[in-house]
């Protein structure tokens, strides 16, 4: 509705960070630019994302509500992968597959995907908070060695899991 005196356009022109309050960053430790973490997604799969995503979370101060989402989303996203893989691998069609050159590429790309969509939903939920911290005059902290660590830890948990399911015995798999 118009307000007497203010034309329809004017709430167009109304900052939307007008509540910005304790949109900065935790004591010292800055958030990752969102728009970088996309090459985790891209490069690492689910793990990283879920890992730089929580980490990120924290840092911009976001609110336990949005945290919960942050992480039920990755617990799904880790829960499909795992999934996705369990089927591939123990399945009467995983099993005639597995031996196949693209299996393996099929289920990186699989990963990758999750990961992807994963950074996207992370991305959408630290959006707000990342706007605050940007008007209130924050600067991002560098991605490189962080995102190199979270890369490593990622792969070595996948490989950890995964490895660990190929060992179990054949009455006790999925």
């Amino acid at each position: 509705m118009a307000r007497p005196g203010k034309r329809p356009t004017d709430d167009l022109l109304t900052p939307t960070l007008q509540d910005a309050g304790e949109g900065q960053a935790a004591p010292g430790k800055r958030p990752f630019r969102l728009q970088s973490q996309i090459w985790i997604g891209v490069l690492g799969g689910v793990v990283p994302v879920f890992l730089l995503g929580m980490i990120n979370a924290g840092r911009l101060r976001l609110p336990a509500e949005q945290r919960r989402r942050m992480l039920l989303l990755g617990l799904a996203a880790l829960a499909a992968i795992l999934a996705l893989w369990s089927w591939a691998q123990f399945s009467a069609y995983g099993q005639a597959s597995a031996d196949a050159p693209g299996f393996r590429r099929g289920i990186r790309l699989a990963n990758q995907i999750l990961g992807v969509l994963l950074y996207l939903a992370y991305s959408r939920l630290q959006q707000v908070a990342d706007r605050r911290f940007q008007f209130a005059g924050g600067k991002h902290a560098s991605l490189w060695i962080p995102g190199i660590a979270v890369l490593l830890a990622g792969f070595a948990l996948q490989f950890a899991v995964l490895a660990g399911l190929a060992a179990l015995p054949a009455g006790v798999r999925p």
